[in-house]
C-alpha cells in the first residue's frame, strides 16, 4: 500500500511539527503569485536589485516559525497552521485583490481565520491592519482597517499617578477608565492593559 502524502494545506488542529510545512506551502504560493503578476521580478517591488530570491526568506521563516509559535502555547499553534491552510489555498487573484485593498490585514477568503487567530493568538496576529500612536499630553492609539468592519481608538490623558482614558470604537465614547499612569505610551503593555479595560476584541492592539 502507498505511503499517505500530507498535505501542508491541511490544518490537523495544531501540530507543532506541521508548521513549518505549512508555512512554505502558503509562502511558496504567495510568491509565485507575486512572481506572475512582476512584483518578484528584478524591477519589481520585491526585488528591485535582481538579487532577492524569495525562496531564501522561505526557508529562514519558516525554519523558524514553529518554534517562534510554540512558544506562546497551543493555541497559537493552532492558529499559525490555520492561517498557513488558508493562504496556501487562495488563487492568485484573491492575493492579488488583497495587495490593492491596503490595510486590511487579510484576504477576504481567509478574514473568519484571521479573526479567529487572532482571539488564539493576539500576540502575533492583529485584527487591524492600520494602527497610528500619538502621545501629546497623555497616550493615544487608533487602529483601522479591522477585521470585523469596526475602528478602535483609547484616548488618554494623565492626571497624576492614573489616566483618564476614553475608549472609542467607530468615533463614538464607549466609556471613560482610569489605568495606572505609570504604563508607557507606545508600548504594547499599555495597549494590551487598554484592550481588556475598554473590553476590545483580543487582538485589536
Amino acid at each position: 500500500m502507498a505511503d499517505v502524502v500530507d498535505d501542508p494545506r491541511e490544518p490537523d488542529g495544531g501540530e507543532p511539527q506541521k508548521i513549518e510545512s505549512s508555512c512554505k506551502a502558503a509562502y511558496t504560493s504567495v510568491y509565485a503569485c507575486f512572481e506572475s503578476s512582476g512584483y518578484g521580478s528584478s524591477g519589481g517591488a520585491y526585488g528591485s536589485s535582481g538579487s532577492y530570491d524569495p525562496g531564501d526568506y522561505i526557508d529562514e521563516f519558516c525554519g523558524e516559525i514553529e518554534e517562534y509559535a510554540g512558544a506562546y502555547g497551543p493555541g497559537c499553534v493552532g492558529a499559525f497552521e490555520e492561517v498557513f491552510a488558508c493562504l496556501a489555498s487562495l488563487d492568485c487573484d484573491a492575493i492579488s485583490a488583497w495587495q490593492t485593498e491596503g490595510e486590511t490585514p487579510a484576504p477576504e477568503p481567509c478574514r473568519a481565520v484571521f479573526l479567529d487567530a487572532s482571539e488564539r493568538c493576539p500576540e502575533s496576529f492583529s485584527q487591524c491592519g492600520a494602527r497610528e500612536v500619538g502621545f501629546g499630553g497623555g497616550c493615544e492609539e487608533a487602529v483601522s482597517g479591522c477585521l470585523d468592519g469596526n475602528t478602535y481608538a483609547f484616548r488618554c490623558t494623565v492626571a497624576g499617578a492614573t489616566q483618564s482614558c476614553d475608549c472609542e470604537r467607530n468615533g463614538e465614547v464607549l466609556q471613560t477608565v482610569i489605568v495606572a499612569g505609570d504604563l508607557e505610551c507606545g508600548t504594547q503593555e499599555l495597549s494590551d492593559e487598554l484592550t481588556g479595560a475598554c473590553e476590545f476584541p483580543a487582538g485589536v492592539f
